[in-house]
């Protein structure tokens, strides 16, 4: 199990150094408002891929490994595609209304709306796809799919605009940006259907019940999307009071600090599978595992808090100096998901209604508390706002974790 954290974190870091590489350029080659019209795109990119995967992949993994009669139980991944397929079209005219209330609200233009459709919708189905190798533990071909998620990126969105603008003497512009990822995100879908041909089916067996799966995917699916709102309401929310130059400068220290999350990330798409097998005797085994490690997380926390000066200024540029008190609230927060997201992975498999309601509870109090201290201590009011709630939440999940290893 170690090997494997190691490994999927260790390509989520080479993949998402391209994502990285990518914001990094478009802070430094955009003004403010483009940056942070960028990220507000992105923001409901995120929401809204959430929307699309609900929570069939995670689920997917747990139902699986729950439920599998052979090593590869090609049936019953059938019958979870033919539900995610059905899924699918009961939720989109949904999601267009959604987008139409997007375009109504800030006058989104075609490219807004194509690039919200295609880097959504795909993205979403590509992911679906690569958690059929999560699923059954390939972890070569499940790091291959993720990392090439970001490679793809790179080499469209990056390496095109190089080659237009050089070669070609295009324009480098906000719509030309929109353009190559909307190419990349129909390339994408073509090539995850290639990766995971040989597995794709779409007859559900009979055999495997849809309501239990329901039983599993709800609550997972809505605590999901509870997640990704909080996660991404706070750039919304900064957009809304202090326009889209604070969005850049937060999305600056956003980028920066979500270096982490690909950790706690890596961590939970391996646990969702082991945990599944025999969760208490997993749970025991990670919590005396943090025992051990708990001082060396409080030191990397230290030392990244003192060394982020530096780190704003030689990725981002002097002009976003002001992103430096937004990191180092952020990095707190994100540093600590490391800790806590291995106990989260339990109760995911063993009481995700429970996850629903802590999640739930969690992004009204930010919602509630990111209004009021926004309005008062601007980007550090809403940086605190994340704090606050993810670490209460972490922490009520621990305290219920120990009371389980108790018992």
């Amino acid at each position: 199990m170690k090997k494997a954290i190691i490994l999927v974190t260790l390509f989520n870091f080479l993949g998402a150094g391209v994502t990285f590489g990518i914001n990094i350029i478009l802070a430094r080659v955009f003004p403010y408002e483009i940056f942070g019209r960028i990220n507000l795109l992105f923001s409901y990119n995120a929401i809204l891929i959430i929307l699309f995967m609900f929570g069939f992949c995670n689920s997917m993994v747990v139902f699986y490994n729950k439920n599998k009669t052979a090593e590869l139980d090609k049936s019953l991944l059938n019958s979870i595609t033919n539900w995610y397929l059905k899924y699918l079209i009961y939720v989109f005219p949904l999601f267009c209304l959604i987008v139409y209330g997007l375009y109504y609200y800030y006058k989104f233009s075609l490219l807004e709306m194509m690039f919200l459709l295609t880097s959504t919708l795909f993205s979403a189905i590509y992911t679906f796809f690569a958690s059929y190798y999560q699923a059954l533990g390939k972890w070569n071909k499940y790091n291959f799919m993720n990392i090439s998620f970001n490679i793809l990126k790179g080499i469209i969105v990056v390496l095109g605009a190089l080659m237009l603008t050089f070669l070609f003497k295009v324009h480098l512009s906000y719509e030309l940006f929109l353009k190559l990822y909307i190419i990349y995100a129909f390339i994408l879908l073509v090539f995850g259907v290639f990766c995971s041909f040989s597995i794709i089916g779409f007859k559900s067996d009979s055999k495997y019940s849809v309501k239990d799966f329901k039983k599993l995917v709800l609550p997972i699916g809505f605590a999901n999307i509870i997640i990704g709102l909080s996660m991404r309401l706070d750039n919304i929310i900064i957009e809304r009071f202090l326009g889209d130059k604070q969005v850049a400068i937060y999305a600056a220290a956003n980028t920066l600090a979500l270096v982490f999350p690909l950790i706690t990330g890596s961590i939970m798409g391996v646990l969702m599978k082991e945990i599944s097998k025999d969760s208490l005797f997993y749970l025991k085994k990670i919590i005396d595992f943090q025992k051990r490690y708990f001082i060396y997380l409080l030191g990397v926390i230290v030392l990244v808090v003192l060394l982020s000066p530096y780190l704003i200024r030689l990725f981002f540029g002097i002009k976003y100096i002001n992103s430096i008190p937004i990191f180092q609230l952020l990095i707190v927060t994100y540093i600590a998901s490391v800790f806590f997201t291995p106990i989260e992975s339990y109760f995911y498999n063993e009481d995700a209604k429970m996850v629903f309601v802590v999640k739930l509870l969690q992004l009204i109090i930010f919602v509630g508390f990111s209004l009021v201290l926004v309005q008062k201590f601007a980007l550090q009011g809403v940086a605190a706002s994340v704090f606050i709630t993810r670490v209460g939440a972490w922490i009520l999940f621990y305290v219920l974790a120990r009371k389980k290893t108790y018992v």
